[in-house]
């Protein structure tokens, strides 16, 4: 799934592969869970990932993070509440 834009998403969304794009700003009103995050742009909301989490240089991942692991490039911002399991929550 790839998130481009701006915007506040209302829906529940589930996916392998999870891209937010270099200009998009997105605002998650239900949990994302996914198997992988990278983080290009600006996202905010309650994060579920059983994989990796990487932020690249620009990108901001703010709200709650429950991920395996976490990679954060110099100049990418990580503001979240982040829990690193060895298998995150699959409910």
């Amino acid at each position: 799934m790839e998130l481009l834009g701006s915007g506040k998403l209302s829906f529940k969304a589930t996916a392998e592969t999870t891209l937010v794009g270099h200009k998009a700003t997105m605002e998650l009103t239900y949990p994302l869970k996914t198997k992988t995050l990278e983080v290009n742009g600006c996202l905010t909301g309650q994060i579920v990932c059983t994989g990796t989490v990487r932020i690249h240089k620009g990108g901001i991942l703010r709200g709650s993070l429950e991920a395996r692991s976490l990679a954060v490039d110099r100049g990418g911002i990580c503001e979240a509440f982040t829990k690193i399991v060895s298998s995150p929550a699959a409910s």
